[in-house]
């Protein structure tokens, strides 16, 4: 999976490669939403995920 991500400069591997993460993903590759409502989520996740992190 290749993803553009739009966000300031830092390194959000650990974000990326976290199991949570990848499960999220998955799922929202299941489901019937389109493509700017996944990009939404996904960004809202690793949004709350680095404010987590830091």
């Amino acid at each position: 999976m290749n993803y553009v991500l739009d966000y300031q400069i830092e390194d959000i591997k650990e974000i990326l490669e976290d199991d949570l993460f990848l499960k999220f993903l998955k799922y929202l590759n299941r489901e019937d939403y389109n493509a700017d409502q996944k990009e939404q989520m996904r960004n809202l996740v690793i949004n709350a995920m680095r404010r987590l992190n830091s």
